[in-house]
């Protein structure tokens, strides 16, 4: 099964996210004037060259469960006005016998609860990301239920996968 738009993060990187967002007053946000660290990814409004928006996620790809195995293949990741910078090329696989667990991670709320995902957390038996990643199906806005439950379905098959 085939998962595209799937976001590559990890715990650390959502709280450093965290702290550059929490580090920011209510007008530097509004106009997107955050201070970002020289190799934090981020996204950048075209038409505006000061807002630039820290993300979430460091990594886009496209997640394909086979019967033995789990490929990671990056992909290119755009949105309408919006340019992304320093989103790792992440492109791997994995086997049953290299994944040690497949969890939920629940991060602290980031700006508010109904934008929070809860997360896909897989720890590995190598240092692939640190052996400790997060994943979850990307995209914000009116579709965050769509968002949720598409992440639910993506654990789901990993948990299947693992078990099988």
């Amino acid at each position: 099964m085939k998962f595209k738009t799937v976001w590559i993060s990890s715990i650390e990187h959502l709280n450093r996210f965290t702290e550059i967002t929490s580090s920011s007053n209510i007008f530097q946000k509004i106009i997107g004037y955050y201070k970002i660290p020289a190799h934090f990814p981020y996204m950048r409004f075209q038409l505006m060259l000061v807002f630039k928006i820290p993300i979430v996620f460091f990594g886009n790809t496209e997640v394909n469960i086979e019967r033995n195995s789990i490929s990671f293949t990056s992909l290119d990741y755009k949105t309408f006005f919006w340019r992304y910078k320093n989103i790792k090329q992440i492109q791997f696989q994995l086997n049953k016998a290299d994944i040690q667990s497949i969890e939920r991670y629940k991060p602290p709320s980031m700006f508010l609860k109904y934008y929070t995902v809860d997360w896909v957390r897989i720890k590995t038996k190598y240092s692939i990301l640190g052996g400790d990643f997060l994943i979850c199906i990307g995209g914000s806005g009116p579709l965050m239920s769509k968002i949720k439950k598409s992440t639910d379905d993506l654990y789901n098959e990993l948990v299947g996968f693992v078990q099988n």
